[in-house]
Protein backbone atom coordinates (compact mmCIF):
# COMPACT_ATOMS: atom_id res chain seq x y z
CA UNK A 1 0.00 0.00 0.00
CA UNK A 2 2.92 2.18 1.30
CA UNK A 3 4.84 1.41 -2.14
CA UNK A 4 1.31 2.27 -4.21
CA UNK A 5 0.78 5.80 -2.64
CA UNK A 6 4.73 7.04 -2.91
CA UNK A 7 4.36 5.63 -6.96
CA UNK A 8 0.61 7.91 -6.77
CA UNK A 9 1.36 10.68 -4.86
CA UNK A 10 5.06 11.66 -6.41
CA UNK A 11 6.23 12.02 -10.20
CA UNK A 12 7.65 8.80 -11.53
CA UNK A 13 11.16 10.00 -12.40
CA UNK A 14 14.90 8.53 -12.63
CA UNK A 15 16.28 8.64 -8.88
CA UNK A 16 19.74 9.41 -10.45
CA UNK A 17 19.11 11.33 -13.58
CA UNK A 18 16.08 12.90 -13.15
CA UNK A 19 15.05 11.62 -16.13
CA UNK A 20 10.68 11.17 -16.27
CA UNK A 21 8.72 7.28 -16.78
CA UNK A 22 10.76 5.38 -14.51
CA UNK A 23 12.43 5.29 -10.99
CA UNK A 24 15.85 3.98 -12.23
CA UNK A 25 15.88 4.48 -16.27
CA UNK A 26 18.27 1.76 -18.62
CA UNK A 27 21.40 4.09 -18.84
CA UNK A 28 21.40 4.46 -15.10
CA UNK A 29 21.05 0.99 -14.40
CA UNK A 30 23.59 0.13 -17.06
CA UNK A 31 26.14 2.74 -15.49
CA UNK A 32 26.48 0.59 -12.57
CA UNK A 33 28.70 -1.99 -13.19
CA UNK A 34 28.82 -5.76 -11.78
CA UNK A 35 31.84 -5.43 -9.25
CA UNK A 36 31.86 -8.31 -6.94
CA UNK A 37 34.23 -7.47 -3.79
CA UNK A 38 36.73 -10.18 -2.96
CA UNK A 39 36.73 -10.15 0.86
CA UNK A 40 35.73 -11.93 3.71
CA UNK A 41 32.59 -9.97 4.69
CA UNK A 42 33.35 -10.58 8.33
CA UNK A 43 37.39 -9.46 8.94
CA UNK A 44 37.75 -7.60 4.98
CA UNK A 45 40.91 -9.61 4.13
CA UNK A 46 41.58 -10.83 0.91
CA UNK A 47 39.01 -14.01 0.05
CA UNK A 48 37.98 -14.47 -3.75
CA UNK A 49 34.60 -13.09 -4.98
CA UNK A 50 33.25 -12.78 -1.01
CA UNK A 51 34.03 -16.36 0.58
CA UNK A 52 34.34 -16.35 4.25
CA UNK A 53 38.17 -16.69 5.04
CA UNK A 54 39.51 -19.48 6.53
CA UNK A 55 40.01 -18.02 10.17
CA UNK A 56 36.62 -16.83 10.17
CA UNK A 57 35.19 -20.20 9.23
CA UNK A 58 36.26 -21.86 11.56
CA UNK A 59 34.02 -19.65 14.34
CA UNK A 60 30.96 -18.67 11.24
CA UNK A 61 28.23 -20.47 10.32
CA UNK A 62 28.04 -18.18 7.02
CA UNK A 63 30.49 -19.72 4.18
CA UNK A 64 29.93 -16.64 2.10
CA UNK A 65 28.40 -13.56 1.02
CA UNK A 66 28.36 -12.29 -2.73
CA UNK A 67 26.87 -8.73 -4.05
CA UNK A 68 26.67 -7.30 -7.16
CA UNK A 69 28.57 -3.97 -6.06
CA UNK A 70 29.47 -2.36 -3.08
CA UNK A 71 27.20 -0.44 -1.07
CA UNK A 72 29.60 2.46 -0.89
CA UNK A 73 28.60 3.41 -4.65
CA UNK A 74 26.28 6.82 -4.65
CA UNK A 75 23.70 5.55 -6.83
CA UNK A 76 23.38 1.72 -5.87
CA UNK A 77 23.17 2.93 -2.16
CA UNK A 78 20.09 5.99 -3.15
CA UNK A 79 18.34 3.03 -5.30
CA UNK A 80 18.42 0.58 -2.25
CA UNK A 81 17.14 3.37 0.09
CA UNK A 82 14.68 4.23 -2.09
CA UNK A 83 13.41 0.80 -2.40
CA UNK A 84 13.20 0.07 1.63
CA UNK A 85 13.08 3.41 2.94
CA UNK A 86 10.50 5.47 0.23
CA UNK A 87 8.73 2.26 -0.38
CA UNK A 88 9.22 2.37 -4.28
CA UNK A 89 8.11 -1.15 -4.49
CA UNK A 90 9.20 -1.92 -7.89
CA UNK A 91 12.46 -0.95 -8.09
CA UNK A 92 12.45 -4.89 -6.82
CA UNK A 93 12.53 -5.41 -10.66
CA UNK A 94 16.04 -3.62 -11.18
CA UNK A 95 17.54 -4.60 -8.21
CA UNK A 96 16.69 -8.50 -9.29
CA UNK A 97 18.23 -8.29 -11.99
CA UNK A 98 21.56 -7.69 -10.51
CA UNK A 99 21.18 -10.55 -7.89
CA UNK A 100 20.41 -12.62 -11.39
CA UNK A 101 24.22 -11.22 -12.27
CA UNK A 102 25.77 -12.62 -9.61
CA UNK A 103 23.75 -16.14 -9.82
CA UNK A 104 25.02 -16.34 -12.92
CA UNK A 105 29.01 -15.21 -12.27
CA UNK A 106 28.55 -18.02 -9.03
CA UNK A 107 27.53 -20.78 -11.56
CA UNK A 108 30.59 -19.64 -14.24
CA UNK A 109 32.59 -19.68 -11.49
CA UNK A 110 31.41 -23.03 -10.62
CA UNK A 111 31.63 -24.39 -13.99
CA UNK A 112 35.88 -23.75 -14.05
CA UNK A 113 36.60 -24.33 -10.85
CA UNK A 114 37.25 -21.66 -8.84
CA UNK A 115 33.79 -21.80 -7.08
CA UNK A 116 33.20 -24.80 -5.03
CA UNK A 117 29.69 -26.38 -5.52
CA UNK A 118 27.21 -23.88 -4.41
CA UNK A 119 24.24 -23.96 -7.18
CA UNK A 120 22.99 -27.22 -8.15
CA UNK A 121 19.57 -28.64 -8.95
CA UNK A 122 18.80 -29.47 -4.68
CA UNK A 123 20.02 -25.81 -3.76
CA UNK A 124 17.74 -24.00 -1.87
CA UNK A 125 16.53 -20.08 -1.90
CA UNK A 126 15.66 -18.60 1.17
CA UNK A 127 14.81 -14.79 1.91
CA UNK A 128 15.89 -12.93 4.87
CA UNK A 129 12.17 -12.71 6.95
CA UNK A 130 11.10 -9.27 8.51
CA UNK A 131 9.04 -9.25 12.11
CA UNK A 132 5.15 -8.62 11.15
CA UNK A 133 5.52 -4.82 12.59
CA UNK A 134 8.19 -4.05 10.19
CA UNK A 135 6.41 -5.97 7.51
CA UNK A 136 3.04 -3.52 8.33
CA UNK A 137 5.40 -0.10 8.54
CA UNK A 138 6.80 -1.27 5.28
CA UNK A 139 3.89 -3.09 3.65
CA UNK A 140 6.69 -5.14 1.58
CA UNK A 141 9.60 -7.62 2.79
CA UNK A 142 12.52 -6.30 0.32
CA UNK A 143 13.82 -9.36 0.59
CA UNK A 144 11.01 -11.58 -0.62
CA UNK A 145 10.29 -8.99 -3.66
CA UNK A 146 14.00 -10.11 -5.33
CA UNK A 147 12.86 -13.84 -4.79
CA UNK A 148 9.82 -13.51 -6.32
CA UNK A 149 11.02 -11.57 -9.23
CA UNK A 150 13.73 -14.08 -10.03
CA UNK A 151 11.52 -16.79 -9.32
CA UNK A 152 9.02 -15.66 -11.89
CA UNK A 153 11.83 -15.59 -14.66
CA UNK A 154 12.45 -19.04 -13.55
CA UNK A 155 15.86 -18.27 -12.49
CA UNK A 156 15.84 -19.88 -9.31
CA UNK A 157 14.07 -23.54 -8.52
CA UNK A 158 13.23 -24.44 -4.66
CA UNK A 159 12.66 -21.18 -3.68
CA UNK A 160 10.83 -20.98 -0.20
CA UNK A 161 8.74 -17.92 -1.06
CA UNK A 162 5.71 -19.41 1.58
CA UNK A 163 8.25 -18.91 4.26
CA UNK A 164 10.21 -21.38 6.25
CA UNK A 165 12.54 -18.88 8.15
CA UNK A 166 10.83 -17.03 10.29
CA UNK A 167 11.81 -13.49 12.75
CA UNK A 168 10.67 -14.18 15.85
CA UNK A 169 10.60 -10.85 17.66
CA UNK A 170 11.20 -7.68 16.91
CA UNK A 171 14.53 -5.77 16.89
CA UNK A 172 15.93 -2.19 15.89
CA UNK A 173 16.91 -1.83 12.29
CA UNK A 174 20.86 -2.36 12.16
CA UNK A 175 21.35 0.47 10.20
CA UNK A 176 21.19 2.57 12.98
CA UNK A 177 23.74 0.42 15.38
CA UNK A 178 27.36 1.03 14.66
CA UNK A 179 29.10 -1.44 16.74
CA UNK A 180 29.64 -4.73 15.19
CA UNK A 181 29.00 -6.96 18.43
CA UNK A 182 25.90 -4.85 19.31
CA UNK A 183 24.70 -5.23 16.24
CA UNK A 184 24.74 -9.34 16.67
CA UNK A 185 23.61 -9.20 20.07
CA UNK A 186 20.50 -6.94 18.29
CA UNK A 187 20.02 -10.28 16.06
CA UNK A 188 20.37 -13.00 18.90
CA UNK A 189 17.93 -15.51 18.26
CA UNK A 190 15.97 -13.31 16.07
CA UNK A 191 15.51 -16.29 13.99
CA UNK A 192 13.79 -19.76 13.40
CA UNK A 193 13.53 -22.72 11.23
CA UNK A 194 10.37 -24.50 10.74
CA UNK A 195 10.03 -27.18 8.02
CA UNK A 196 11.18 -30.66 7.47
CA UNK A 197 15.31 -31.57 7.53
CA UNK A 198 17.39 -29.41 5.19
CA UNK A 199 19.43 -32.89 5.06
CA UNK A 200 22.90 -31.88 3.36
CA UNK A 201 21.54 -29.15 1.45
CA UNK A 202 23.28 -25.94 0.45
CA UNK A 203 20.94 -22.49 1.12
CA UNK A 204 21.01 -19.25 -0.73
CA UNK A 205 19.86 -16.81 1.57
CA UNK A 206 19.00 -13.59 -0.21
CA UNK A 207 18.65 -10.02 0.83
CA UNK A 208 19.36 -6.55 -0.82
CA UNK A 209 22.13 -5.43 1.57
CA UNK A 210 24.95 -6.92 3.59
CA UNK A 211 26.55 -4.73 5.73
CA UNK A 212 28.75 -6.52 8.73
CA UNK A 213 26.86 -10.02 7.90
CA UNK A 214 25.37 -9.93 11.10
CA UNK A 215 21.86 -11.16 9.88
CA UNK A 216 22.91 -13.39 7.25
CA UNK A 217 25.15 -15.14 9.88
CA UNK A 218 22.16 -15.11 12.60
CA UNK A 219 19.98 -16.82 9.58
CA UNK A 220 23.26 -19.45 9.12
CA UNK A 221 22.81 -20.35 12.25
CA UNK A 222 19.49 -21.35 12.22
CA UNK A 223 19.45 -23.43 9.05
CA UNK A 224 22.71 -25.62 9.53
CA UNK A 225 21.07 -26.29 13.07
CA UNK A 226 18.55 -27.39 10.80
CA UNK A 227 20.37 -29.58 8.38
CA UNK A 228 21.69 -27.27 6.20
CA UNK A 229 25.72 -28.15 4.45
CA UNK A 230 26.62 -24.69 3.56
CA UNK A 231 24.68 -21.18 3.45
CA UNK A 232 25.51 -18.56 1.61
CA UNK A 233 24.26 -14.51 1.24
CA UNK A 234 23.56 -13.45 -2.35
CA UNK A 235 22.67 -9.98 -2.50
CA UNK A 236 22.69 -6.38 -4.08
CA UNK A 237 25.13 -4.79 -2.43
CA UNK A 238 28.41 -5.41 0.20
CA UNK A 239 28.76 -2.35 2.74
Amino acid sequence: MLGFLAEWLFPIECISCGKSGSWFCRECFENIEFYPLNSCIFCGCFSFLGLTCNKCRTEKKLDGVFSYNSYKKIVLKKLINNYKYNYVESLSQDLSLMVETVIENIKKGQAIGSLPLIIDEKTLYFFVPLHKKRLRQRGFNQSFKILEDLSGRGMVENSFLAGGLFRNRYTAPQAKIDDNKERSLNLKNAFSYQGDSLNGKNIVLIDDVATTGATLEECAKVLKAAGAKKVYGVCVARG
